[in-house]
């Protein structure tokens, strides 16, 4: 019986130090202008130099963890944690509008889409400086797709996009509309063509107001000169293109439209993987619930093809 206690043991602490974490955290806040970028870096335990995967969080208020407010899901935490586990070093980090919007002084209008840009170069440069990394890879969800995609070239090794858009914001936006009220197809692209000129809105439906508010259309204006398509077709760096069948924000036409001008990307489309990376198997109401659920992993085929893309690299 003492034997059968002993073995039981051993297998328990054996199996805990399998699943014992493999990397170390830091909270790491990069100085800026009106405030730092925070964020988190997991460094794997090894005694030889690693590669860094700077992970670029979407569009509004949204954490390092990839939450916002109630939504909470952790999708860009167990991304990173994931890919450390693996022997990558990850910094996760905070959209900088989290830490500005405390400022007294700070307004939306003041708040630009190409600073974004400007914060990832800055980041890129802080962690080059530490030369402790062979590689530096920028992984860029949703919206920071488009900010990575801008932000890699002359700077990073190599890229990523998550879910993000292979079109202008202005067609990606209308096609999203166009679903939800199609009556309002005439309004909408009248005030698009509007914003292009520069221009600021003055008649606006009131149904639209939200997407146009005055304090917004600076932003909005900035992220509909960037064509993805055309910024990739001139990346000269390794690039990896990700979807996901069940992304009910940006459909999975959007990474094959990013492709198109960029045969040497590599397109993977994952069967069931919804927006932020979790498997879905059931319809909209399951896809819904998975953004406040902040246990249920991401897909091991993401980090599967992830890390086979960064094998170039080892």
């Amino acid at each position: 019986m003492k034997l059968n206690k002993i073995i039981l043991l051993l297998s328990l602490v054996s199996t805990n130090l399998m699943w014992a974490q493999k990397y170390k955290e830091t909270e790491v806040a990069i100085p800026m202008a009106i405030d730092s970028i925070y964020g988190t870096l997991l460094s794997p335990d090894s005694t030889t130099q690693t590669n860094l995967v700077i992970i670029i969080p979407g569009s509004g208020p949204t954490d390092r963890n990839g939450n916002q407010g109630m939504l909470a899901n952790n999708s860009l935490k167990f991304l990173a944690e994931a890919l450390s586990e693996n022997g990558l070093a990850t910094y996760r980090f905070d959209q900088s509008v989290i830490s500005q919007s405390k400022h007294p002084e700070f307004k939306e209008e003041n708040y630009t889409f190409n600073s974004l840009v400007d914060e990832v170069h800055n980041i890129i440069t802080f962690f080059r400086n530490t030369k402790e990394y062979n590689h530096i890879i920028l992984a860029g969800h949703s919206q920071g797709s488009l900010v990575g995609l801008l932000a890699a070239q002359d700077y990073a090794d190599a890229y990523i996009s998550l879910n993000g858009a292979g079109q202008s914001i202005d067609r990606v936006l209308y096609d999203q509309l166009m679903k939800q009220v199609p009556q309002l197809e005439e309004s909408f692209s009248k005030n698009l063509e509007q914003m292009k000129t520069g221009e600021p809105l003055t008649n606006v439906n009131p149904m639209l107001a939200s997407i146009f508010r005055p304090s917004v259309q600076p932003f909005l204006n900035e992220w509909m000169q960037h064509n993805p398509q055309e910024v990739l077709s001139q990346l000269k760096i390794p690039s990896l293109v990700i979807g996901g069948t069940k992304d009910i924000q940006v459909n999975e036409k959007e990474a094959s439209i990013l492709v198109e001008k960029a045969p040497l990307a590599k397109l993977v489309i994952i069967e069931n993987m919804n927006h932020i990376f979790k498997e879905i198997k059931g319809e909209d109401l399951e896809n819904q619930m998975s953004y406040m659920n902040k246990d249920l992993p991401v897909m091991q085929q993401l980090i599967a093809e992830i890390m086979g893309f960064l094998e170039k690299f080892n």
